[in-house]
């Protein structure tokens, strides 16, 4: 057996022939190890199998090249030099290094490997989370609004069915209103967000639909900056919060009263209000507040944390909304 009195005695020579030995017995090693290496990732999910495959690989890479390296030093290189160490011993020595080197990178590459797939993985499940998300968010809005839609509409029928009988053309003009706002309705309904001034215009011809049921009881004001017209707002978002005042602020007082839609920019943020003088939160608690809650569960649907949503009693109710408007012009 090689001991390390042997190397020590084989001298410089036998070490340097040793290091050439080595050199050639890798590389022969790798000719052997690589392709089975290659081949046998190809059925990864038969890990015992190709580990067991791998270090057999090592093992007979190790083992071939060692002797082939040998005889190639021996027959071609240096046929005429005398080795100071046996056949035995250098088999040993090349095949014993060759060995520990080829393991080596078996485990390294197996570790590496693992690492890699499990950083995949994560990457596909923070993926499919990510999506999964996204769908839920979607669903959300889509069930939100399917409540906004024909709650609206209801009422809004019903205004029309009391003008039929006494006003017919009256209750005419308010279908082509209302024919015109779900016309904009269906054109926008794929998307989240329309431009401000056509939510605006929604709001308009909501309030003139219900200025012909309440006659001189109600009247409104639209007050909106020009800096603000082109900011995208989600659709239908200031409609809901009209109508609450509508019905539970203007509608039960006797007189009637005023309803003001503001829009203004403050730095960053859109300031949208819905003030009414009504007469505030005394009517059935403004409706259990539906509209409201509503229009609060999409805002955080689509701004998170970033939103603001205040509600206050000042002559009537307001209801004021901050929203961020950054990069959110609509294209001219």
């Amino acid at each position: 057996m090689l001991t390390l009195g042997g190397l020590v005695a084989g001298g410089p020579d036998g070490w340097v022939m040793l290091s050439v030995n080595l050199v050639y017995a890798h590389l022969i090693g790798t000719f052997i190890g690589l392709p089975a290496y290659r081949i046998t990732r190809k059925y990864k999910e038969r890990g015992k199998v190709m580990v067991f495959t791998l270090a057999l690989a090592v093992v007979v890479g190790a083992a071939a090249g060692t002797e082939l390296s040998y005889l190639l030093v021996k027959t071609v290189l240096f046929p005429e030099y005398v080795f100071p160490w046996s056949h035995e011993q250098l088999f040993q020595a090349g095949f014993t290094i060759s060995l520990l080197f080829g393991l080596g990178g078996v485990i390294y590459f197996r570790l590496e490997s693992r690492a890699r797939r499990m950083v995949a993985t994560i990457h596909k499940q923070e993926m499919a989370r990510e999506r999964l998300m996204m769908l839920n968010k979607s669903a959300e809005l889509e069930a939100l609004r399917a409540r906004i839609n024909p709650h609206f509409l209801f009422n809004t029928i019903n205004s029309v069915l009391t003008l039929i009988p006494t006003n017919p053309e009256k209750a005419e003009w308010m279908l082509e209103k209302l024919a015109a706002l779900f016309r904009g309705i269906l054109i926008y309904k794929e998307n989240d967000r329309v431009p401000l001034h056509r939510e605006l215009t929604w709001v308009r011809d909501y309030l003139e639909i219900e200025k012909i049921r309440l006659g001189d009881r109600l009247h409104y004001t639209i007050d909106a900056d020009e800096t603000t017209g082109k900011f995208t707002v989600p659709e239908f978002l200031l409609q809901p919060l009209v109508e609450n005042a509508v019905i539970h602020g203007i509608a039960p007082k006797q007189d009637g009263g005023r309803i003001t839609v503001s829009a203004r920019q403050a730095s960053d943020r859109l300031i949208l209000e819905v003030r009414d003088n009504g007469v505030g939160f005394s009517s059935a608690i403004r409706g259990t507040g539906h509209g409201m809650k509503l229009v609060k569960e999409r805002l955080k649907l689509l701004y998170g944390e970033y939103y603001r949503f205040e509600v206050f009693e000042r002559e009537g109710v307001t209801v004021r909304l901050e929203l961020p408007v950054a990069n959110e012009r609509e294209p001219s």
